[in-house]
C-alpha cells in the first residue's frame, strides 16, 4: 500500500515493504528530459556548444513531489493495479452558487463551469476568448474566501485588476510596480509575488482559490516559490493560449497547476466571429553570407565553420543589422501607410537596438519596457499612431483589439511566442494580416523561421510573396 499525503503545493509518498519496489517505475513518470539551451565554455572567446540534455526528477529523495503530478501518479496507479490511499489536507474553500452573467459566451461558461468542477489544472484558451472575463466569473462563485491572480508584467496588472473590479463590484488589491495593498481578491506580478512571498507567508498560506494568467511560463522558479507558499489552494487553475513549453519543461509547470483539463478550439472562437482568420504573407530573405567567429574562407566567397559560432554574434549580424531584411521591414511598413488600412499595425522586434534602428528609419514611435506612460500611448495606437514599433512587451496577454497588421521583425523560434504575438491581432476582426520572413541564413536563422512558419500555417492561410505589390493588393 502507497499512503499519499496532499497539499495544494506538495504531496508526499509513503511506500510499505510490499511497494517500494515499484519506486524507480514511479520515478520515471516524474522525469523529463529538459531542453534548456546550456552552454559549455562560456566564458571562453572559442565558439561555444550544446551540452547534452539532462534527466530531471520532480520526485526528491525523501519521496515529495509538486501536487500538480498527483492525477499523473494516479493515473498510472490505476493502469498497474498498485494499491494507495489518499490523505487530502488542503482546507476545502466556501463555494457559493451564483449566476453567470447572461452576456457571457457559452465558452465562457464552459472555461467557468469545467474549470470549478476540474478544481485544479489548465484551461486551454486563444487569445481573444475572454480570459480575464471568465477569471472573474469564477471568482464570483467565492465570495467569502481570499483569492489571488497571479499576471507576469507591469501592463497586465492594472488592465486585470481594473476588468475584475468592473465585473466583481469590489476594490482588488494590487502587489507590483510599487504596489503591495492585499485585498480578499488580490492581482499581482509574479517576480513582485515571489519576492514577498519569501517574507509574508502568512498572506499566501490564507489564499483558497489560485488563478494563474498565462500560465505557459510557470516553470519558472517564481512560479514555483509562489506555488509553494500557497499550500492550501482549493482551486488552482491556469490559463494561456499556449501552455506548453519550447524548454521540454512542461512537466514543472503540470507540477505547479495540473494538466490540461479545458480546451477551446481556435476554430470555435472564429466561427463565433470573436477572432479574426489569419493571412500571413512570408517573404524570402537570402543568406547574408557575413563572417563570424571561426570562419573559414571557402574559394567562392562563402564561409565554413568548423563550430558553430555564438548565436547572440549570428542574430545580430544576420538579423538586427541585415541592410536587405531591414529595408524590406521598411518597404513594407511604407506600403501599409500608403494603404491607409482601416486597422493599425505594428512591427514587433525582440532587440532594443533593432527597434531604435527601425523606429529611426520609419521615423515612428518605438515602445519598450523603458517608455513611460505605456497605457497612454497605448490608446494613442490607431488615433494617433497608425504604425508602431513594439518590442516583446505586447507578446502576451496586453488588449489592444484595434490592431490588424504585425510585422514579425524580431525572428525567434518558439511556436507558443508567434501564436502569442499574432493574437494582438486577431481580436473582432475579419482578419488579421501577419508578415513573416523565411531567413536563409544556414547557422541558426533558417531553422528559427521554419518553425514560425509551421506556427503560422496552423493560425490560416498562408502565401509566399516575392514583392510588396501582393501586400498592396491585401491592403486595399
Amino acid at each position: 500500500m502507497i499512503n499519499i499525503s496532499f497539499n495544494a503545493a506538495e504531496t508526499s509518498l509513503a511506500l510499505d515493504s510490499s511497494s517500494v519496489r515499484h519506486l524507480n517505475a514511479i520515478r520515471q513518470q516524474l522525469t523529463y528530459t529538459s531542453q534548456k539551451i546550456v552552454y559549455a565554455n562560456r566564458n571562453s572567446r572559442m565558439p561555444s556548444h550544446l551540452l547534452p540534455s539532462p534527466q530531471v526528477c520532480l520526485l526528491s529523495q525523501n519521496h515529495k513531489f509538486p501536487t500538480g503530478l498527483l492525477p499523473r501518479l494516479i493515473k498510472y496507479l490505476n493502469q498497474c493495479d498498485i494499491q494507495y490511499k489518499l490523505h487530502n489536507r488542503i482546507a476545502l474553500a466556501a463555494k457559493a452558487e451564483v449566476e453567470i452573467p447572461d452576456w457571457a459566451y457559452s465558452h465562457q461558461v464552459q472555461m467557468t463551469r469545467e474549470g470549478l468542477q476540474k478544481r485544479r489544472g489548465i484551461i486551454k484558451a486563444p487569445t481573444g476568448s475572454g480570459k480575464t472575463a471568465t477569471i472573474a466569473f469564477i471568482l464570483k462563485f467565492f465570495p467569502s474566501v481570499e483569492c489571488l491572480v497571479t499576471v507576469p508584467s507591469k501592463d497586465l496588472l492594472e488592465q486585470t485588476a481594473l476588468q475584475l473590479e468592473q465585473i466583481l463590484e469590489e476594490p482588488v488589491g494590487r502587489i507590483g510596480a510599487g504596489k503591495k495593498k492585499w485585498k480578499r481578491v488580490t492581482v499581482g506580478i509574479i517576480n513582485s509575488l515571489a519576492n514577498a512571498a519569501e517574507q509574508q507567508t502568512h498572506d499566501f498560506s490564507k489564499v483558497s482559490v489560485l488563478i494563474v494568467d498565462e500560465c505557459h511560463r510557470a516553470a519558472s522558479s517564481y512560479y514555483t516559490k509562489v506555488s509553494r507558499v500557497c499550500s492550501n489552494t482549493d482551486y488552482r487553475l491556469g490559463f494561456s493560449a499556449t501552455p506548453w513549453r519550447n524548454d521540454g519543461e512542461d512537466l514543472v509547470m503540470e507540477g505547479v497547476l495540473g494538466p490540461i483539463v479545458v480546451n477551446i478550439s481556435d476554430k470555435e472562437l472564429t466561427d463565433k466571429g470573436l477572432v479574426a482568420s489569419v493571412q500571413s504573407f512570408i517573404f524570402q530573405v537570402p543568406d547574408p553570407n557575413t563572417k563570424f567567429t571561426g570562419a573559414i574562407s571557402n574559394l567562392d566567397g562563402t564561409y565554413s565553420y568548423v563550430e558553430r559560432p555564438p548565436q547572440q554574434e549570428v542574430y545580430e549580424g544576420a538579423l538586427v543589422h541585415n541592410k536587405y531584411r531591414n529595408q524590406l521591414i521598411c518597404e513594407i511598413a511604407a506600403a501599409f501607410l500608403q494603404a491607409q488600412y482601416k486597422y493599425p499595425g505594428v512591427i514587433l522586434v525582440s532587440r532594443i537596438n533593432h527597434g531604435e534602428l527601425l523606429a529611426s528609419t520609419l521615423q515612428v514611435p518605438f515602445l519598450s519596457g523603458e517608455t513611460k506612460n505605456r497605457q497612454t500611448e497605448y490608446t494613442k495606437i490607431g488615433k494617433e499612431y497608425p504604425l508602431v514599433i513594439t518590442s516583446d512587451i505586447l507578446k502576451e496577454g496586453v488588449d489592444i483589439p484595434q490592431i490588424g497588421f504585425i510585422i514579425l521583425a524580431g525572428g525567434g523560434s518558439s511556436k507558443a511566442k508567434v501564436i502569442q504575438q499574432v493574437g494582438r491581432a486577431r481580436r473582432k476582426k475579419k482578419e488579421a494580416i501577419i508578415i513573416d520572413f523565411d531567413d536563409q541564413e544556414s547557422l541558426y536563422l533558417n531553422r528559427a523561421s521554419e518553425k514560425r512558419i509551421d506556427a503560422l500555417k496552423t493560425l490560416g492561410k498562408l502565401e509566399v510573396v516575392d514583392t510588396i505589390t501582393r501586400i498592396s493588393e491585401a491592403l486595399n
